[in-house]
């Protein structure tokens, strides 16, 4: 289904339901319910990772209206518990969150990382804050303004002013306070008049008392910075490590930002249900290349069953005084034919 008749059919769902006097779709609860349902029980992100954008497992098929979650559900068999869980509002609040999402493929704004998640903490620990950016991909100045709904147990602050400049970007910065126990689940809006606006991210988040396995990337900074010559590879690997006292299992990674194509985790030792007992590691092996000039950015994330991986800022700059990587020498040549005999 093309994505544009995806978001028809949404709003065509939403008239019909309107014309019922159910109350109208709720993005922002979408969002929500995306990253947690209620009960604790797996939600979508377990499948479809923390990139809606990506479109894993053809997620935004759901954008087109409630029906296409109710007829996914009834095909799928690992879906099939989401049958009483997700009742006829639920499944309008995650499409009208999806339809908003699909909007982002063309909108002259980029959000990122597009989930906000940090897991499972223990009660009382030190939590990293985690960024959120917006950049104005247009040629005009534009307002974009976050605001953090129904975030019981969390924290907001930003730099973003109350225009952006063309090709600017502002980041938020979402804190978790770790002193009362219990379960996270919010969504930072970000509102304003820039093409693509309102959008939502999903925020969650569990406090337990049990200390659980803590992912941290061993880097001396919170930045990995890559340079080569223009248009060429770079490769550069780091440790994944479990900080924490409980083992963990690694889930589904994602690349976000503007520069997200620009750089890949292919051939990586990390990966999805690899289980890392307390002070174990894995090697996460990072391919960049660079653009013609300037740079490129992006954001790794990874889940897991414990705390999530704080997400790791990722940038590959072209050095023109680089030297380009040898050309490849050329295959060797055929065999002459044997000379005929006299």
């Amino acid at each position: 289904l093309p994505r544009r008749l995806a978001a028809a059919g949404l709003l065509t769902g939403a008239a019909l339901g309107a014309s019922a006097q159910t109350p109208a779709p709720d993005a922002g609860r979408g969002a929500a319910l995306y990253l947690q349902l209620p009960g604790g029980q797996p939600s979508c992100v377990e499948c479809h990772g923390p990139d809606p954008l990506g479109n894993r497992n053809r997620l935004l098929n759901a954008a087109g209206g409630p029906l296409f979650i109710s007829e996914a559900i009834n095909k799928a068999a690992a879906m099939g518990y989401l049958d009483s869980l997700l009742g006829a509002r639920e499944r309008a609040d995650l499409s009208a969150y999806l339809a908003r999402v699909n909007e982002l493929e063309s909108a002259r704004v980029e959000i990122w990382p597009r989930v906000l998640e940090f897991g499972r903490v223990a009660q009382g620990a030190a939590v990293p804050e985690q960024a959120l950016r917006l950049l104005n991909k247009g040629t005009q100045a534009a307002a974009g303004q976050p605001v953090l709904e129904s975030g019981t147990g969390l924290s907001l602050r930003h730099d973003c002013p109350a225009q952006l400049a063309p090709g600017a970007a502002c980041t938020a910065h979402v804190g978790l306070l770790s002193g009362e126990t219990g379960r996270r689940a919010a969504a930072l809006r970000w509102q304003g008049n820039a093409d693509g606006l309102p959008q939502w991210v999903g925020v969650s988040a569990s406090v337990e008392v049990a200390a659980a396995g803590v992912l941290v990337a061993d880097l001396p900074g919170t930045t990995l910075t890559l340079q080569a010559a223009p248009g060429q590879r770079v490769v550069a690997e780091f440790s994944l490590v479990n900080a924490g006292v409980a083992a963990l299992s690694l889930g589904v990674p994602a690349l976000t930002g503007p520069g997200a194509a620009a750089f890949g985790t292919t051939g990586s030792a990390c990966s999805t249900a690899l289980n890392l007992q307390p002070g174990a590691r894995c090697t996460v092996r990072i391919t960049a290349t660079a653009p013609a000039s300037g740079q490129q950015q992006a954001l790794l994330q990874w889940r897991s069953d414990g705390a999530h991986l704080p997400p790791v800022s990722m940038v590959v700059a072209a050095d023109a005084s680089a030297v380009p990587a040898p050309a490849p020498p050329p295959p060797p040549a055929a065999p002459s034919p044997p000379a005929p005999p006299p």
